[in-house]
C-alpha cells in the first residue's frame, strides 16, 4: 500500500509541475495585465491571492473529477481483490482527504507562478508588448526546471513500476529448488490441548498418521503422499537454535538458527526436492530408533564446507539434554514460492515425524491431476475422524496465486500509474512547448525574414526541448537507482534491478518526449513570416 501511495504521489507531482508550467506560461502573457492592476493600486499580495484562487479552483475541479473516477475504480478494485465483503468505500475521511489534497495541489501548482508574477517589474512589463513575450530569464529558468522535474519524476515512476512488474515476472519463473506443479495440499489441526483429548498421546498421533498416510497413498492417481509440519510455500512456521558437536558452544542468545521441519519418509519425493547426499527418511526411523536429521545444502556448506556432513551430530542448546541428532542426508535448498521476504535463516533442518509427532500438519499429495483429489482427501480424513476438517485445501499454484493476489493487484495499479505519469509528462511537455511557440511567433517571423530556414527553426525548438529531456533523464536515473535500492531492501525476495530495464525506460521516455516536442517544433517551422510579423 505504501508503494502505491508513493507512486501515486509521483503522479500528483507530475500533474502539479504540468499545471505550474502552464500557469507560468499564461502569467508571462498576462504580465502587462498584472502591471496595469498594480499601477492602479493592487498590492502584490492581492495579485498572488488572485492567482492562487484560480489554481485552487482548478485543483478542486480536478479533485471532483478524480472522485467520480474513484467511484468507478472502487467497484473494479473490489471485484479484483477477490475477497467477499472486501471493498474500498469512499467514506467521509477519504473524501475529506481528497478535498485537502486537491486544495494543496492547487496551491503547490500556483505558488511559483503567483510569486513570480507578483514580483515582476512594473516599468518593464508596461513597456513590453502583450503578445510574443516569453518572459524574462528567471521565468525561463523556472519553466525549464519544471520541465526537467516532470521528466525526472516520470522516469522514477516508470522505473519503480517496471522494477516491480519485471521482478514479479522473474520471481514467478525462478527455480525454487523443488517441483511446484502437480501438488495439492491441506492443513490438519488435531485437538490435543487437554490430557483427555483423543490426540494428546504421542502413540495415538503416530497411529493416526500411519493410518492416514495409508489411505492417502491408496487414492487413485496419487504418486506420492506425505505429512509434515510445513511446506515451503510461504515460510516454515518453526525454527530452533542448535549447536554442532565438536565445536565450542556459542555465547547464550547467539546460537545459530535453522528452520525446523518434521516430515514423513516420502516428503522429499512428494515435493520433488532432490537428495544431494546420503539418504531420505525411511520406515526404520521410528520413535525408538537413533535420532536422525536431514539438512539442506546451505547448512552443510556453513559447517562442513570441505567435508561430508554425513555422520555429524547436531543438538539442542540445553547443555543438560542436547538430544543429539545424526545427519543422514543432505537435500537441496527449498525456496519459498509465495514470499518476497527474506527468510530468517538460510539453514533448514528436517526430522522424522515419528520421532517428534506434531498436532499441526500439512498434507501434500503429488498427482497428474491434483484438482480431482479434493473430495477423496476429505473422505480419507473423515473416514478416520468425521469431526476433523481439512483447512486450506488447494493446489500449490492456487496457494501461490492467492498469496500473490495483492501484489498482482498492485502490479495493475502501478502499471496504470506508470502509463498515467508518462501521459502527463508528454502532455505537459507538449503544452509548454506549444505555448512557447505561440508566444515566440513574432521572433520566428523575424528569424525567417532574416534568412532562417524552416529546418533552422525546427532544430532550435526541438534541440532546446531535447536538452531538457536529457537532463531530466539523468536526474531521473539517479532517483531510480535510489528507489530500486529501497525496493530491494523492502522486498528482498524480489529479483534485483535489471540494467536493461532502466535503459528501456529511458528510451521509452525519450521517444515520448521527442514526439511531444516534435509536433510544436514542426508547427513553428511552418509559420508564415508575414503573418508572424503582423502579430506585433
Amino acid at each position: 500500500s505504501w508503494l502505491v501511495l508513493a507512486l501515486s504521489g509521483f503522479v500528483l507531482l507530475i500533474a502539479c509541475a504540468n499545471l505550474a508550467n502552464l500557469q507560468l506560461a499564461r502569467c508571462s502573457a498576462r504580465l502587462r495585465d498584472f502591471a496595469v492592476r498594480a499601477a492602479l493600486g493592487a498590492s502584490r499580495s492581492r495579485l498572488m491571492r488572485q492567482l492562487l484562487a484560480e489554481n485552487v479552483v482548478l485543483g478542486l475541479a480536478g479533485g471532483g473529477a478524480g472522485v467520480l473516477l474513484a467511484v468507478w475504480l472502487n467497484d473494479l478494485l473490489s471485484r479484483k481483490a477477490g475477497v467477499d465483503g472486501l471493498g474500498f468505500p469512499l467514506s467521509w475521511p477519504v473524501l475529506i482527504f481528497a478535498l485537502v489534497v486537491s486544495v494543496l495541489a492547487g496551491l503547490l501548482a500556483g505558488v511559483i507562478p503567483a510569486w513570480i508574477a507578483a514580483r515582476a517589474d512594473l516599468n518593464t512589463a508596461l513597456k513590453s508588448q502583450s503578445r510574443g513575450s516569453t518572459g524574462d530569464r528567471s521565468r525561463h529558468r523556472v519553466r525549464q526546471a519544471l520541465i526537467v522535474a516532470e521528466i525526472a519524476f516520470a522516469l522514477i515512476l516508470l522505473s519503480g513500476a517496471g522494477f516491480f512488474i519485471r521482478g514479479l515476472q522473474r520471481f514467478a519463473h525462478r527455480d525454487p529448488g523443488w517441483r511446484t506443479g502437480g501438488l495439492i495440499t491441506g492443513v490438519l489441526t488435531l485437538p490435543n490441548t487437554l490430557p483427555t483429548d483423543r490426540y494428546a498421546n504421542e502413540d495415538t498421533l503416530r497411529k493416526f498418521y500411519d493410518q492416514l498416510l495409508e489411505r492417502l497413498q491408496a487414492l487413485p492417481g496419487v504418486e506420492h503422499a506425505s505429512l509434515s509440519s510445513a511446506l515451503p510455500i510461504f515460510n516454515y512456521n518453526s525454527s530452533r537454535n542448535f549447536v554442532v558437536e565438536g565445536r565450542a558452544d556459542p555465547p547464550p542468545g547467539q546460537e545459530p538458527l535453522a528452520d525446523y521441519i518434521v516430515a514423513t519418509p516420502d516428503y522429499f519425493a512428494t515435493l520433488g526436492l532432490p537428495l544431494v547426499e546420503g539418504r531420505a527418511f525411511t520406515a526404520a526411523d521410528r520413535a525408538d530408533s537413533t535420532r536422525v536429521a536431514i539438512i539442506n545444502e546451505s547448512f552443510a556448506r556453513a559447517y562442513w564446507p570441505h567435508e561430508s556432513a554425513l555422520g555429524k551430530r547436531i543438538g539442542g542448546t540445553d547443555p543438560k539434554d542436547r538430544g543429539w541428532m545424526q545427519v543422514v542426508g543432505v537435500v537441496r535448498d527449498a525456496g519459498f514460492v509465495a514470499s518476497f521476504g527474506s527468510p530468517d535463516t538460510p539453514m533448514q533442518l528436517y526430522r522424522p515425524l515419528p520421532q517428534e509427532p506434531w498436532g499441526y500438519l500439512s498434507i501434500a499429495l503429488r498427482s497428474t491431476n491434483p484438482e480431482a483429489l479434493r473430495q477423496p482427501m476429505r473422505q480419507a480424513v473423515a473416514a478416520l475422524d468425521p469431526d476433523l476438517p481439512i483447512a486450506h485445501l488447494r493446489t500449490v499454484h492456487e496457494a501461490v496465486d492467492q498469496g500473490q493476489h495483492n501484489f498482482q493487484t498492485a502490479n495493475l495499479l502501478l502499471s496504470g500509474f506508470a502509463l498515467l505519469g508518462l501521459l502527463l509528462a508528454a502532455l505537459g511537455l507538449y503544452g509548454v512547448i506549444s505555448t512557447l511557440v505561440v508566444q515566440r511567433t513574432s521572433e520566428f517571423g523575424i528569424r525567417f525574414a532574416l534568412g532562417a530556414q524552416a529546418n533552422d527553426v525546427f532544430r532550435l525548438v526541438l534541440g532546446s526541448s531535447a536538452w531538457l529531456a536529457a537532463i531530466g533523464c539523468l536526474i531521473g536515473v539517479a532517483g531510480s537507482a535510489g528507489l530500486m535500492a529501497i525496493l530491494s531492501r523492502v522486498l528482498p525476495g524480489l529479483p534485483g534491478a535489471d540494467p536493461w530495464l532502466v535503459v528501456a525506460t529511458v528510451g521509452i521516455l525519450l521517444a515520448v518526449a521527442f514526439l511531444a516536442c516534435w509536433l510544436p517544433a514542426r508547427r513553428a517551422s511552418r509559420i508564415d513570416p508575414l503573418v508572424a510579423l503582423r502579430t506585433e
